[in-house]
């Protein structure tokens, strides 16, 4: 019988921060005593001994764990493989460095069998609401901005049922040269009259190796890319106007803060801020005040 609950987790060369995140999982009562979760692994083909590190865990679990490695690295289009390998009938995207606290996968397991009829869209927000609700649902693209932000970027959030996979992948495939395609699939189930039902309560802990980071340009991918998926709502007339300026102030500090950073402590690519966010911000002054209050330039 398949599991209620696959955890997906795309890896590629992060062996201590994904042994960490398997720890905070298999030692859970309920991955140990029943069958109701399993963890899947796509590993884009690392070189750092994740597959010896894997082997472990296949060896204990072996009815638990489905490991598959490309035999290139594919990418980003690795978030697609794993959730086509898994076999659960929830899929959640887990990031190979984000732990799952104590308790956290009865909760999880206890909100898909709670919407396994309805099957709204599940997202895991992992902090709590203004008003202190365990869950919000959310019935159009407005409220859901409103609310949610750019946190709809975070891959740890995603999950899809697996009767939606199908759907899902054309649209990874569609999305993937933007590196947060799961962002547009979450606008896309809205648009298509999915409600989504997101969860407050706090599930997980990240542990996140900026050291190691680097692969990708915030400027692009959280200003360019977010924001070309918000112009296409406003030309279909689902995301007003209003609510599309509010989002774009809250987000220009948001990719001020890592992409000027003193310590370079996060070490994300530092390069074309013009390039990506002038098409967006050229006629807000509030953007060059800003830009000008950092001091940094060094990145541009």
């Amino acid at each position: 019988m398949n599991p209620l609950l696959s955890i997906c987790i795309p890896t590629y060369n992060r062996k201590e921060y994904l042994e960490k995140t398997l720890d905070s999982i298999v030692n859970q009562d309920i991955f140990i005593n029943t069958n109701d979760v399993n963890i899947v692994i796509s590993d884009n083909a690392s070189n750092d001994g994740t597959r010896e590190l894997v082997a472990r865990y296949l060896q204990l679990y072996p009815d638990k764990i489905i490991y598959f490695c490309n035999d290139t690295n594919i990418g980003f289009a690795n978030f697609d493989k794993v959730l086509s390998v898994a076999n659960g009938k929830f899929l959640k995207l887990n990031n190979d460095t984000l732990l799952l606290l104590p308790g956290s996968l009865d909760t999880m397991l206890s909100y898909i069998r709670d919407n396994s009829d309805l099957k709204p869209v599940l997202f895991f927000r992992n902090c709590c609401a203004n008003n202190d609700e365990k869950t919000s649902l959310y019935e159009d693209l407005n409220s859901f901005i409103e609310n949610i932000s750019y946190y709809s970027t975070w891959i740890g959030s995603f999950g899809i049922w697996k009767t939606d996979y199908a759907y899902v992948s054309r649209l990874f495939r569609e999305k993937n040269y933007t590196e947060i395609p799961q962002t547009y699939i979450l606008f896309n189930f809205l648009e298509n009259n999915r409600n989504i039902l997101c969860i407050n309560e706090t599930l997980f802990n990240s542990v996140c190796p900026f050291k190691k980071g680097g692969n990708y340009n915030v400027a692009q991918v959280f200003g360019e890319n977010y924001l070309c998926f918000l112009n296409e709502y406003i030309h279909k007339k689902l995301l007003s106007y209003k609510i599309y300026k509010k989002e774009k102030r809250k987000l220009i500090k948001f990719i001020n803060d890592y992409y000027f950073d003193v310590q370079n402590k996060y070490n994300f690519q530092k390069s074309g801020y013009f390039k990506y966010l002038l098409k967006y911000y050229w006629y807000n002054l509030y953007f060059y005040r800003l830009y000008i209050k950092t001091g940094r330039f060094k990145y541009v």
